[in-house]
């Protein structure tokens, strides 16, 4: 590792994930992260049948005001 590497950039005061796409998420003690991303985050979405794809919060406002959660890797 260089040196410029080395230095530290800045400091991590919270973690959050988001399991759910376009829901609130979840703020974590810890986490796991790879070179993939933080596990667990964006894992799952809700799907609109009508339009046949994945809704997000600028289309569906309303999913902002629902949070989502993980016990044990299980989606809540």
């Amino acid at each position: 590792m260089s040196d410029d590497m080395a230095r530290a950039a800045g400091r991590v005061i919270e973690v959050w994930r988001y399991p759910v796409v376009g829901l609130m998420g979840e703020r974590l003690g810890r986490a796991e992260l790879s070179l993939a991303g933080l596990s667990g985050d964006r894992a799952v979405g809700v799907w609109d049948v009508g339009a046949q794809r994945v809704l997000d919060a600028e289309r569906c406002r309303d999913l902002r005001l629902a949070r989502a959660r993980t016990e044990s890797s299980t989606v809540i």
